[in-house]
């Protein structure tokens, strides 16, 4: 709480002017905003090329709460409608462990509902999850060209309160 002692003076009497003061209490209350996620919404790639692409492009966390050093908490990026042969390549390999920059990680193979999700987990920067997140490459291997659309989700957390999640 802040305290703020506020006078008031009348002087229509300048021999005696009259004075008032009054203490006011100020409460203010902590706004933890979410962090937002932006990217790019589409990414073009060949089935069975040798060539891996960036799973997401233009990629940016911002928090309006935070400064550029500020922590997240965590992140999410599910690949919709994956296909056999998908695969993802990073700086970190399938499966679970740590990063170089502290962050946990876990990916999970494909899901029953066509899904595969990485989950990282650890207080780190803003600009760390920023460029691992970017760094996650994509490859379809598979022999019969599919034209099913992957698409791509990304959430994080600030300390307590979950981003906005953005489709690619």
């Amino acid at each position: 709480a802040l305290t703020v002692k506020a006078t008031a003076t009348e002087s229509a009497d300048q021999a005696n002017p009259a004075s008032v003061s009054q203490q006011l209490n100020v409460i203010v209350d902590a706004v933890n905003e979410a962090p937002v996620v932006a990217m790019d919404q589409q990414m073009v790639f060949n089935e069975g090329s040798a060539e891996s692409i960036n799973l997401v492009s233009g990629l940016i966390i911002s928090d309006r709460d935070n400064t550029a050093g500020d922590q997240l908490q965590s992140a999410k990026i599910v690949i919709h409608n994956t296909m056999a042969g998908d695969i993802l390549t990073s700086a970190f390999e399938a499966g679970k462990g740590t990063t170089t920059q502290g962050i946990g990680y876990k990916v999970d193979g494909v899901a029953s509902d066509g899904t595969m999700t990485i989950t990282l987990e650890g207080m780190a920067s803003r600009a760390a999850y920023q460029e691992l997140i970017s760094s996650i490459q994509f490859k379809a291997t598979g022999e019969h060209p599919e034209s099913t659309v992957r698409q791509v989700s990304v959430e994080v957390t600030d300390t307590g309160v979950q981003g906005n999640g953005v489709n690619g």
